[in-house]
């Protein structure tokens, strides 16, 4: 009962060792967050593109007659905003540069593309909507909305072939961040407008993601990059994709009957960061509710096309997933060298127990540091390789001999060679583990199977079962 109070302790002491581990990997993760704004701050942040649209301002002015009989003139002001009937990226390219800031890699990206959108000339002559109303119409704005502005780099706008001043802002109040172009000049006689074809020649740094709002009647997208990791989300995943060393290309067709996306920007619905968990992005943007006070539908997310410029591989990612099987690990070792106290009548003190569980909690913290220096997969074999090393050589003192301190090494080498399969294989690790699992308990069971457990300690009686003397 001593011994296991004691070996009770010393799990626990293990524990809030790899619990530091597991709080150490956090902290290195909110480092490389602090890194990543900081880039952010200098350059600029996600980009986002809704647009372009037609913004118009116009007065309706009509009369009616009061209690008294007395005509009065009343008037409201009306705001429309007109979306393509086409919206097309036809050579969109992407180029990623790695920024390195410390220790931590931040991906930023230059975005060159021609934005073209067609408005069918029905769409651009605003209707009144009472009988015998007088409606008076500001010269339409266009207007193209920008995730970080500080990120433009190039725009020019042309208009049917004319080009037009851009300037900054999309006077929006609810989407304030952009460009737009004054369309005084395209005016026609009446106020009417014919069918217009803009051009809008963009040029965009930013960092680690691209949205882009299907906000026409027709989106069509077509995107390529040199990065070959790709992280493609939102609310519509491409229709083809091709990725490869060199990069990726991909391209998005969607029609409005998909998508709520115009109505839900006149609402103030805003573009979301892009998650790692693509699956809460698309419902966050399925998402909707209504502010009866407003009257106005608003949903948590625009719905958009999506991409990731991520790391391939994340360090803090993976060395959080092999630090929650920081315990396990301890538990078979400790049972593998219980195997030895009772099958070969071995002593091992507590303190001994400590020291092996400190080795292999110090494993997950070579892991951690090694692996911001050095790829995963190499940080990870340095790591097990120096462990397995000091286990072994360790355990052929406490275990009395190197025809079982090997034996117990090479069992530590399996046991690191299992869990570097585990985070490899993400979709399949339960299966893998428990499988794995179930075979050291069925090995224990049948290395066990004629232990006299009542008898164990007691050196006058036999403790395996079957046989005349105490093994």
């Amino acid at each position: 009962m001593t011994k296991l109070l004691s070996l009770g302790l010393v799990l626990a002491l293990l524990m809030a060792m790899l619990l530091h581990v597991r709080d150490l990997v956090e902290d290195r993760k909110s480092y490389r967050a602090e890194a990543e704004e900081s880039v952010v701050r200098g350059t600029a942040g996600p980009q986002s593109l809704v647009g372009p649209i037609l913004l118009q301002q116009c007065t309706e002015s009509w009369q009616e007659r009061d209690e008294d009989g007395k005509p009065r003139k009343l008037q409201q002001s009306l705001a429309t905003t007109i979306s393509p009937a086409r919206l097309q990226l036809d050579d969109a390219r992407v180029t990623v540069t790695p920024l390195k800031l410390g220790l931590y890699p931040v991906n930023t990206f230059t975005l060159k593309t021609r934005v073209k959108a067609h408005f069918n000339a029905d769409t651009l002559s605003p209707q009144s909507s009472r009988p015998g109303a007088t409606l008076r119409c500001m010269p339409p704005v266009l207007a193209l909305a920008i995730g970080d502005p500080r990120g433009i780099r190039r725009s020019d706008v042309q208009i049917n072939q004319q080009a037009l001043p851009v300037q900054s802002g999309t006077t929006l109040a609810r989407h304030p961040q952009g460009i737009h172009a004054k369309l005084d000049s395209l005016v026609q006689p009446g106020g009417k407008f014919a069918a217009m074809d803009v051009e809008v020649d963009l040029e965009l740094l930013g960092t680690s993601s691209l949205s882009i709002v299907p906000a026409a009647d027709d989106t069509s997208v077509k995107l390529s990059g040199n990065w070959p990791h790709p992280g493609f989300g939102g609310s519509f995943l491409p229709a083809q994709r091709e990725i490869n060393d060199q990069g990726f290309q991909a391209q998005w067709n969607v029609s409005s009957l998909a998508t709520s996306a115009f109505s839900d920007f006149n609402a103030g619905a805003q573009v979301c960061a892009p998650s790692d968990d693509s699956a809460h992005s698309a419902t966050m943007a399925a998402a909707a509710r209504v502010d009866e006070a407003s009257e106005v539908a608003h949903k948590a997310c625009l719905d958009a096309f999506q991409v990731r410029f991520v790391n391939p591989v994340d360090p803090y990612k993976l060395a959080d997933r092999a630090g929650k099987y920081g315990l396990l690990f301890v538990a078979l070792t400790f049972v593998a060298v219980g195997m030895f106290e009772v099958l070969r009548q071995l002593r091992v003190h507590p303190v001994q127990y400590l020291l092996v569980g400190s080795a292999l909690a110090i494993f997950f913290l070579l892991l951690l540091s090694l692996s911001e220096h050095y790829p995963f997969a190499l940080a990870y074999l340095a790591a097990a390789s120096a462990c397995v090393l000091l286990l072994g050589f360790y355990a052929s003192h406490i275990l009395h001999g190197w025809k079982r301190g090997v034996p117990f090494g090479a069992g530590i080498a399996l046991l690191y060679g299992l869990l570097f399969l585990l985070l490899q294989l993400e979709e399949n690790a339960l299966l893998v583990g428990s499988i794995a699992l179930f075979l050291v308990l069925a090995l224990v069971m049948f290395a066990t199977r004629r232990v006299n457990w009542y008898t164990l300690l007691d050196n006058t009686k036999p403790a395996y079962e079957g046989s005349g003397k105490v093994v």
